[in-house]
């Protein structure tokens, strides 16, 4: 929940002091550390360690936190796959992806917002 706070409140430098000196003593998900660590990296205009976003896919986890590799690797058509295949089985999801900020940017694609219910169907169809 603290990593969520400091995500939320754009404080980039703690997202990624949080990662590395916290959360390695706790059994906090790996993967979607390594995620906030690297988006917080991306916010603050560092470079990403795609080995380390590479292993989260490698994982193999929660389909929400490869979706969030993905994009961070710039694979939008493979992060909205995910996303749309999750979302026929989970219809919480919009609800969780709106609010985490590693998505952010996705909003431009229609299926993004058609999954996240930012647009409805018709208006997908058309576009």
């Amino acid at each position: 929940m603290i990593k969520f706070c400091l995500l939320k409140l754009e404080r980039w430098e703690d997202v990624i002091d949080f990662a590395e000196r916290v959360l390695p003593l706790t059994n906090y998900c790996e993967a979607i550390s390594i995620v906030n660590k690297e988006h917080a990296k991306k916010k603050l205009g560092w470079k990403l360690n795609k080995k380390q976003l590479e292993r989260v896919l490698s994982i193999r986890g929660n389909k929400l936190t490869l979706a969030a590799a993905h994009h961070l690797l710039g694979e939008d058509d493979k992060a909205i796959e995910l996303l749309d295949k999750e979302f026929r089985k989970d219809k919480s999801l919009p609800y969780l992806i709106r609010d985490w900020v590693v998505f952010e940017g996705m909003e431009r694609l229609p299926r993004y917002r058609r999954i996240v219910g930012l647009i409805d169907e018709a208006a997908a169809a058309s576009e």
